[in-house]
C-alpha cells in the first residue's frame, strides 16, 4: 500500500511481506528519493546491502522473520528512521555501533535474536521511546542507561539476565517494563525511583525478596511478581494506592500482611499456589476486588468479612482445607463464579442461595451431605459435585427432612465421601492376597442351608476368572461413547449400502491439454484439492490432484480450457503423479511464464443418457441408459406393497433427490461386492416420469418449508439430506470459543454462523443465522467443545437430525451495500479479531471485528446505515464470525464494489468513550505467544469437503506468484480496509491465500 502516488516510479510505503525473496530486491533503487516505509518482513533474506543507505527518506525499515546475520554499517545513513524492526532473525548476533546516528530512532525491536548484550553507544539515542528485545540471549544490559532519557517501554522478557544496572532509576519516563523469565535473583533499590511506571512483569524469575523502595511506584498499576521464590512481602507493599492487578502465583509465601487492604484500587488479586494458611481480616476492605484466587494453598477458613466484598466476580478457593463456608459469602451478589474443590467443606449454607448472579458453582471432592433447596433457585450453568459427573447440571429434587421437617436439594451424587488418599490405596494394594493362576476359581449362588437338596455348585470345570473393570473417567467415558457411536454409524452406512439396488459406474475419461502465458502478478484462478499425504484420497483410490473450483473470471476459466473435475498429470516439465497435496500447491503457486498442462478429463454422457440413479428405497424404479455399459446389481427381492403415508413419500423423495445430486456430480461409487447377479437395465419413460414427479414433489416441499415463518424463541426439530455431501453451514461457539454476537460472553452453546444459499441448511427452509443447535442425532452438543460439535456434525450421515433454539436475530441486524467510484477509497477501518487486541473497548474478551472509523467523503460515508461501535458479521457472503484481524482485512481488500456487508450492533460509541482502554499486562503478554485461533468451519461431510475436497486436504485457491511487490496496512492490529479501488492499487497486498480463499492479485507497478 502507499500513501500518495507521486508518479510510476515514486512510492512512499512498499510491502512486500512474505514473498520468498531471497535477494534484496534491485528495483526498490528507484525509490530510494521518496521511499518512507519498507517491509521485508518474512522472507529469506540473509543480508542488507550497503545501499540501504540511499534510502534517506526512510522512516520503517521492517525485516522481521529472515535469515539475517548481521546488519550493514550503513544503517547510520538512514538519519531519518524512526523504526527499525529486525525481530525473528535467529542469526543475528549483534547490534552495530552505527545505529547511534540513528538520531530520530524511536521503535527498535530486535527479539528473538542471538544477541547477547547491546552496544553502548545506543544509549545515546535519546529520541527512543520503545525498546524491545524479547525471546533472545541478552546476559547485560548496558552499564549506563540514563541516555535513554525518553524511553516509556522496555521489554527484555525470557533472556539471562542476572541483574539490573543501577543507572535504570534514570529512566524516568519509563511507563512498562517486562523483565519476566530472566534469572534476576535481587533488584537494586534505586528501582523505585520509576515513578512513571504502570506496568511491571518479573514473574519467572529467582527473587527470594523485593526491596522496601517499590513504595515509590506511586503510579503502578500492574505487577507480576509470580512464579519466584518470595516468603514475605514487606510491608510497604501496601502502599501501592494505584495498583489494580496484582500476581502473585506460586512463590513461598506463607502469609499476606494484614497492611494489604491499603490496597484500595485492587481489582485483581492471585495468590494461588503458595503456602498460605489464612487470610487476613483486612481483605474486607478491597471493596473494589473482582477476581479473588486462592487455590492451592493450605487455607482453613475464609474471614467473615469476605461478604462487603460486593464487586467480587470470582473467587477460586480449591484444593485448600477448608471445613466450612461463612455464611456472609452469600452478600457477595455479584459472584458470577464460584470454585471450592479438593476441600473438606461437610456443609453448604442457606446464604448461598442469595447469589443471583452465581453461574458456576464447583464443590466436587469434599465431604457435603445435602445441599439447601435454596441453590435449586440459582440459574446456574454447572454445578460440580463429583469428579466423574457424566454432565455439568445435575438433577436436584425438592426433600424432606422428616426428623427435623427441613427442606433440601436431593441429588444422586450425594453425600459426598472423602477421596482415598494415595497412601490407602497403596495400602489397600498391599494387603490383597496374591492370585493363584492355578487355582480353579468359579462364581455360583452359594447353597441355601434351609434346603439340603439344593445342586452344590460345579467345580470340575474350571471356570472363567471374574476381573473387575477399572471405572472409566468422564474423559475417558466420552472417548469410549464417541468410538462405539463412530462405530455404530459405519455399521449403519454399511447396511444401506448393502440394501441399494444399484450402483453408480465411475465415468470414463480421456487425456486432454491446456496451455496460457501467465505473467507475474496474475491468479490462476482455479482450486485444487488431492494428493498423497492427506487422510483420504479425493477419488476413492486415486490420490491425483484434481481441479475442484474454477473463479468466475480467473485466467483458467478465461481461457476455456479447463474443467471442474480435471485431473491434473503435468504442468511442463514437473509430474503431479505420485506428489503430496503441499508440493502441489506450493509449484503452482510460483510457477509463471508459459504454463503447458497435460490432464485426465471425464468424458460426459452424450445427450439422453443418464448415469445410474442410486436408491436405497426397496422397489424404487431404476434405470439406466440403453446402451450404457454400467452394471446395475438388482435383488431378487420382490418390491413391497405400496405405502401411501406421507412419511414414506417423503423418504423416497429425498431419496431419489440423492441420488440425482449423486448422479449429477460424478462423485461417489457405490459398490456392492456381495452381490453376484449383475444385468444391464434400460429406462422406461415410466421410470423418467417418476423421478421427475419426485422432483417436483422435493421442489413444492422446500417451498413450503421456506413459507412457513420461523418463530422466534421456539425450540423445533428439523432433518436435513446432505447436498452434494454438504450440510451447508458454518458455526460458532462451544465451551473452548466465543459465540458473540448470539450470546455472551462465557456461553459454552453452539451456533448457526452462517446459512450458504442453496445449501442443505437453507434447502430446508427452517434454518437461519442465530440458531442454537441442541443436539445433532442424539448427541447434545451443550457445553461441548467446538471441535466436538464440528466432528458431530462432520460425522453425521446423508440424513442428519437435528435439534434447535430459533433465538431471536441480533438486535440491528442489516445489510448494506457499499458503492465507490474508480479510484476511491472505501473510507473505512477495523480492529479486532481473534487473536488481537480487542474490537470492543467495553468487552476486551470479544474477539469480533468493529468499525472503528469511517472517513469523510468515502464510499463508507454514504451509507446512512453504517455507524463506529458495529460488528462486521458478514463481507460479501463470507462470514467474519471467529475470523482473524488478518482475514478480516484481506477480505475488505480483495472485495469489489459494491461491497456487501452484514452489520448488527456491536458497542456504544460515546460509552466506549469512558472506558479506560489501557489493556492488562496479562492481555499483553499473551500476545507473545497467541493461543490457536479458533474460527468457523464450513462443515465438511463423510468422506470428503462440501466442495468435493477431502477432510483433511483443505482446498486452496492458488494466490500470483511472489515476484509482485505488495503491501499490508496491518498497523498494530488496527487496520485501514482504506484503500483505492483494485484496478487503481499499486503495491498492493498480496496475502497468501489460506485454503479455500482466493485473494486478487496485485497489479504492476507501473
Amino acid at each position: 500500500m502507499f500513501r500518495q502516488c507521486l508518479g510510476p516510479r515514486q512510492l512512499e510505503e512498499i510491502d512486500r511481506t512474505g514473498q520468498g525473496i531471497n535477494r534484496f530486491p534491485e528495483d526498490l533503487h528507484r525509490h530510494r528519493k521518496r521511499l518512507q516505509t519498507l517491509i521485508l518482513d518474512g522472507n529469506a533474506l540473509r543480508e542488507i546491502p550497503a545501499i540501504i543507505g540511499n534510502f534517506n527518506k526512510l522512516q520503517k525499515l521492517s525485516i522481521s522473520n529472515n535469515e539475517l546475520e548481521h546488519l550493514p554499517d550503513a544503517i547510520a545513513r538512514l538519519t531519518h528512521l524512526q523504526e527499525l524492526n529486525v525481530s525473528h532473525n535467529t542469526g543475528l548476533v549483534e547490534v552495530p555501533q552505527e545505529v547511534q546516528s540513528c538520531k530520530n530512532l524511536e521503535v527498535l525491536d530486535i527479539s528473538a535474536t542471538a544477541v547477547q548484550a547491546l552496544p553502548d553507544s545506543m544509549t545515546q539515542i535519546s529520541t527512543l521511546t520503545h525498546l524491545t528485545i524479547n525471546d533472545s540471549e541478552l546476559k547485560r544490559l548496558p552499564s549506563d542507561l540514563s541516555g535513554l532519557s525518553n524511553l516509556r517501554v522496555l521489554e527484555a522478557r525470557e533472556n539471562m539476565l542476572k541483574f539490573l544496572p543501577v543507572s535504570i532509576a534514570s529512566l524516568k519516563r519509563l511507563q512498562r517494563l517486562d523483565l519476566g523469565s530472566n534469572e534476576i535473583e535481587q533488584l537494586p533499590r534505586t528501582i523505585g525511583c520509576l515513578v512513571c511506571l504502570e506496568e511491571l512483569a518479573l514473574d519467572e524469575n529467582g527473587l527470594t525478596e523485593l526491596p522496601p523502595e517499590l513504595n515509590g511506584f506511586a503510579a503502578l498499576r500492574e505487577l507480576d511478581i509470580s512464579k519466584n521464590a518470595l516468603v514475605k512481602l514487606p510491608t510497604e507493599f501496601c502502599e501501592l494506592k494505584s495498583l489494580t492487578d496484582l500476581y502473585m502465583s506460586e512463590n513461598c509465601l506463607t502469609e499476606l500482611p494484614e497492611e494489604i487492604g491499603q490496597l484500595t484500587s485492587l481489582q485483581l488479586l492471585k495468590v494461588d499456589g503458595n503456602q498460605l494458611t489464612s487470610v487476613p481480616e483486612s481483605i474486607e476492605k478491597l471493596t473494589e476486588l473482582r477476581e479473588l484466587v486462592l487455590s492451592d494453598n493450605a487455607i482453613d477458613t475464609l474471614p467473615t468479612g469476605i461478604g462487603r466484598l460486593r464487586k467480587l466476580e470470582s473467587l477460586h478457593a480449591d484444593k485448600n482445607h477448608l471445613s466450612a463456608i461463612p455464611y456472609q459469602l452469600g452478600d457477595c451478589t455479584a459472584l458470577h463464579i464460584l470454585t471450592l474443590r479438593d476441600n473438606q467443606l461437610t456443609d453448604v449454607p442457606r446464604s448461598i442461595g442469595q447469589l443471583t448472579s452465581l453461574r458456576v458453582l464447583d464443590l466436587a471432592c469434599n465431604q457435603i451431605q445435602r445441599l439447601p433447596y435454596s441453590l435449586a433457585e440459582l440459574k446456574l450453568k454447572a454445578l460440580w459435585l463429583s469428579e466423574r459427573q457424566s454432565k455439568s447440571l445435575p438433577n436436584l429434587e425438592k426433600a424432606i427432612d422428616t426428623d427435623s421437617g427441613d427442606v433440601f436439594a436431593a441429588c444422586d451424587l450425594l453425600p459426598q465421601h472423602p477421596r482415598e488418599t494415595d497412601s490407602e490405596l497403596e495400602d489397600e494394594q498391599n494387603n490383597r492376597k496374591p492370585i493363584d493362576p492355578d487355582e480353579e476359581r468359579h462364581v455360583a449362588f452359594a447353597p441355601d442351608p434351609n434346603k439340603p437338596e439344593s445342586v452344590p455348585p460345579i467345580v470340575g470345570e474350571k471356570a472363567n476368572v471374574l476381573m473387575r473393570q477399572k471405572t472409566p473417567y468422564r474423559n475417558e467415558l466420552k472417548e469410549i461413547k464417541e468410538v462405539a457411536r463412530k462405530k455404530h454409524m459405519e455399521e449403519k452406512r454399511a447396511s444401506v449400502a448393502s440394501r441399494s439396488l444399484s450402483v453408480s459406474p465411475d465415468l470414463p475419461r480421456e487425456p486432454a491439454e491446456a496451455s496460457f502465458v501467465r505473467n507475474p502478478g496474475v491468479s490462476l484462478g482455479f482450486s485444487v484439492a488431492g494428493g498423497t499425504g492427506v487422510d483420504q484420497p479425493f477419488r476413492d483410490d486415486d490420490d491425483g490432484v484434481f481441479i475442484t473450483k474454477i473463479k468466475d473470471g480467473g485466467l483458467a476459466e478465461e481461457s476455456k480450457q479447463f474443467k471442474l473435475w480435471d485431473k491434473i498429470l503435468k504442468v511442463n516439465d514437473f509430474t503431479f503423479e505420485g506428489i503430496s497435496h503441499d508440493e502441489a500447491v506450493q509449484f503452482l503457486k510460483t510457477a509463471h511464464g508459459k504454463l503447458q498442462f497435460q490432464l485426465m478429463r471425464e468424458i460426459e454422457p452424450k445427450e439422453g443418457e443418464h448415469s445410474a440413479a442410486v436408491s436405497a428405497v426397496p422397489g424404487a424404479m431404476v434405470s439406466g441408459p440403453a446402451d450404457s455399459d454400467a452394471s446395475m446389481v438388482i435383488h431378487d427381492d420382490p418390491p413391497p406393497p405400496k405405502v401411501e403415508s406421507s412419511a414414506a413419500v417423503a423418504a423416497a423423495v429425498a431419496t431419489a433427490a440423492t441420488a440425482k445430486d449423486d448422479d449429477a456430480q460424478g462423485h461417489e461409487k457405490h459398490e456392492d461386492e456381495g452381490m453376484e447377479e449383475e444385468s444391464k437395465l434400460t429406462m422406461s419413460k415410466e421410470a423418467e416420469a417418476t423421478l421427475g414427479d419426485l422432483d417436483k414433489h422435493l421442489d413444492d416441499s422446500i417451498a413450503d418449508n421456506k413459507k412457513e415463518e420461523i418463530v422466534d424463541n421456539t425450540e423445533e426439530e428439523v432433518i436435513l439430506h446432505r447436498v452434494n455431501r454438504s450440510l451447508g453451514m458454518s458455526i460458532v461457539g462451544g465451551n473452548d470459543s466465543s459465540s458473540l454476537p448470539f450470546a455472551p460472553a462465557g456461553s459454552a452453546d453452539v451456533f448457526i454462523s452462517k446459512v450458504v444459499t442453496s445449501g442443505a441448511a437453507d434447502r430446508s427452509g427452517r434454518l437461519r443465522m442465530g440458531d442454537r443447535i441442541i443436539k445433532v442425532d442424539g448427541l447434545t452438543l451443550s457445553t461441548q467443545s467446538h471441535n466436538f460439535a464440528v466432528a458431530a456434525l462432520v460425522n453425521s450421515g446423508d440424513v442428519v437430525k437435528m435439534k434447535v433454539f430459533h433465538h431471536t436475530q441480533p438486535a440491528g441486524l442489516v445489510p448494506v451495500e457499499l458503492h465507490r467510484n474508480p479510484e476511491e477509497r472505501l473510507g473505512l477501518s477495523i480492529k479486532g479479531g481473534v487473536d488481537s487486541r480487542p474490537g470492543n473497548p467495553i468487552d476486551k474478551d470479544d474477539e469480533g471485528i468493529f468499525v472503528s472509523k469511517i472517513r469523510e467523503q468515502s464510499a463508507a460515508s454514504r451509507c446512512p446505515e453504517l455507524r463506529i461501535g458495529q460488528r462486521l458479521v458478514e463481507v460479501n457472503g463470507q462470514t467474519l464470525l471467529g475470523a482473524t484481524h488478518f482475514d478480516a482485512v484481506a477480505l475488505l481488500k480483495e472485495a469489489t464494489s459494491p461491497v456487501r456487508l452484514l452489520l448488527c450492533d456491536g458497542y456504544d460509541e460515546n460509552l466506549a468513550r469512558s472506558v479506560s482502554p489501557a489493556d492488562s499486562l496479562r492481555e499483553s503478554l499473551s500476545h507473545i505467544s497467541p493461543p490457536s485461533p479458533s474460527k468457523p468451519e464450513e462443515l465438511p461431510s463423510p468422506p470428503e469437503m462440501a466442495n468435493g475436497g477431502p477432510v483433511m486436504s483443505s482446498q486452496e485457491m492458488l494466490p500470483p506468484p511472489p515476484d509482485s511487490s505488495s503491501g499490508d496496512d496491518v498497523i498494530e492490529q488496527q487496520s485501514e480496509a482504506d484503500m483505492p479501488s483494485p484496478p487503481a492499487v499499486a503495491d498492493s497486498s498480496d496475502v497468501p491465500a489460506e485454503s479455500g480463499e482466493d485473494l486478487p492479485p496485485p497489479p504492476m507497478e507501473d
